[in-house]
């Protein structure tokens, strides 16, 4: 987040977060690419992680190209549109405040969403137990504040879940 940090975050969060995805198999250290996630992560590049073959999370775009420092530039929606469709991206789920116009994805084919919740909590059980069901089976995108917004967290009605977006196992 670019702004002022509301929460406390320990290295003890970090290990436990990091248990919970091997264990709910968002990541594995023999698939992990660090490569592919430093490239991934700048913002040239796109600014997002791909946290398993059904998620990936990424940094909001803005409504408007915006210069961060020189030559580089914040995205904007249509800058996702290929990459996304190259790994089968079907809806893309926005957690944080509206910086872009969600339009722009719909009328690029892609399902949208908006989700949000607190940087650094817990998405609300409405959120948790309320998700569109087209998402559940399928591929689904947030925004990058999801890799450290929430703990993940485990749903005993449903399918395994971090930050509110479920996946199958």
């Amino acid at each position: 987040s670019q702004g002022r940090c509301t929460f406390a975050l320990t290295l003890e969060d970090c290990f436990r977060g990091l248990f919970a995805a091997k264990r709910d198999r968002f990541f594995g250290f023999s698939t992990f690419d660090p490569d592919e996630y430093e490239f991934y992560e700048q913002v040239e590049n796109g600014d997002f992680h791909q946290i398993s073959d059904k998620f990936i999370a990424f940094s909001g775009p803005s409504r408007h190209k915006k210069e961060i420092y020189p030559g580089v530039y914040s995205n904007i929606p249509s800058d996702y549109f290929e990459c996304f469709r190259e790994r089968n991206v079907t809806a893309i789920v926005r957690l944080n405040t509206k910086c872009y116009d969600a339009r722009e994805f719909v009328d690029a084919g892609f399902k949208h969403y908006d989700l949000f919740f607190l940087d650094g909590s817990v998405p609300p059980p409405r959120h948790r137990h309320s998700l569109p069901a087209d998402l559940r089976p399928g591929k689904g995108v947030c925004c990058g504040a999801l890799s450290g917004r929430a703990r993940a967290h485990r749903d005993p009605h449903g399918p395994v879940g971090h930050a509110a977006v479920p996946l199958d196992r």
